[in-house]
């Protein structure tokens, strides 16, 4: 981005605007904060955590995301239960299938706390009655949009990967 010291706060973020709507990774002129939009698809490991956390929690029961994780339930293969690691499955929240359970604050302040409820579309998704759009794309951690192609669980899970199998297991 070309900066001056004349410019405006609105020619600033009209700027940084046309930068990410180009794709383009900048930093922010204001706070030098890197600022991009990411274009995030539902995937295999989210597919199966969201099915057992269906399975496992009742409607409307908060669970702890990471701790359910650690030692998800039910007999899972060692591979996809090493797929837990990281921060994908949280990012069903831009799909509207959980939600945040808490709005307690962590002692650093921030409001990840971990505890979450799967939501009734959630559900719905995880059992295979609906579907989903694959794409979400964010920014600042907030849902720009949500783009297609839909897809029902079974399109996430993937070829190879047997959705009444998994509705057994679990």
């Amino acid at each position: 981005m070309k900066v001056n010291e004349e410019m405006t706060l609105k020619e600033l973020r009209e700027q940084l605007s046309e930068a990410l709507k180009a794709g383009k990774m900048v930093r922010c002129a204001c706070c030098e904060q890197p600022a991009k939009v990411y274009k995030r698809s539902i995937n295999r490991t989210m597919a199966v955590a969201l099915t057992l956390l269906s399975r496992y929690t009742m409607p409307g029961q908060p669970f702890h995301l990471s701790s359910f994780l650690a030692d998800p339930p039910g007999n899972l293969p060692t591979a996809l239960k090493a797929g837990f690691q990281g921060g994908d499955v949280a990012k069903l929240k831009y799909w509207g299938m959980i939600e945040p359970a808490s709005d307690e604050k962590r002692p650093d302040g921030s409001k990840r706390n971990g505890w979450y409820v799967v939501t009734p579309f959630g559900r719905a998704w995880a059992r295979g009655e609906v579907f989903a759009q694959k794409y979400a794309r964010t920014y600042n951690e907030r849902v720009l949009s949500l783009e297609e192609p839909l897809v029902k669980i079974s399109t996430a899970l993937g070829t190879g990967f047997n959705f009444d199998e998994l509705m057994k297991a679990s």
